[in-house]
């Protein structure tokens, strides 16, 4: 569909020529920041990871990623955003997802980090990352995920 003719968006449509809708270079090299393998090779169970702003994290992604935990009970969520701990925020998010018979310790909230090398460091410790609203909003998490040799789950939107 031609975005122009729907009249969607609100941004000016700027045309790139060549292949790809999204330009990403990784801030470090391999080296600097080597990719790790799958942690679920190791720990013997898959750590899903959501570093979204917690504004993305709904009710409704609540319910699915409690499913997921459900359906996987071995399986870790990390969650991590823009908003420090201590704010108490993602401890709502975290009691939100223990009401929906998540166990508390397979939550893990992790701490901001004041670098972006830390934070992309971070990715090395999930198997999956999960967008937060139901459509991949954000080329951060996309591209970082993609870069660091992960999946990326999000879902169809429904309008």
């Amino acid at each position: 569909m031609d975005i122009r003719k729907a009249g969607a968006g609100v941004e000016g449509i700027v045309e790139v020529s060549g292949p790809g809708f999204l330009c990403y270079s990784p801030p470090f090299s391999d080296k600097e920041l080597p990719v790790n393998r799958q942690p679920a090779l190791t720990n013997g169970y898959v750590t899903f990871g959501s570093f979204n702003n917690l504004a993305k994290i709904s009710p409704e992604i609540l319910d699915i990623w409690a499913k997921l935990l459900i359906a996987l009970p071995d399986s870790k969520l990390f969650l991590k955003g823009s908003i420090k701990t201590e704010t108490g925020l993602w401890d709502k998010v975290k009691k939100a997802l223990t009401s929906r018979g998540i166990r508390p310790d397979r939550i893990t909230i992790l701490e901001h980090v004041p670098s972006q090398k830390e934070h992309l460091a971070y990715y090395n410790k999930i198997d999956v990352a999960l967008a937060g609203i139901p459509t991949m909003s954000g080329r951060n998490n996309w591209s970082r995920s993609t870069v660091r040799n992960l999946v990326v789950r999000t879902m169809k939107n429904q309008e």
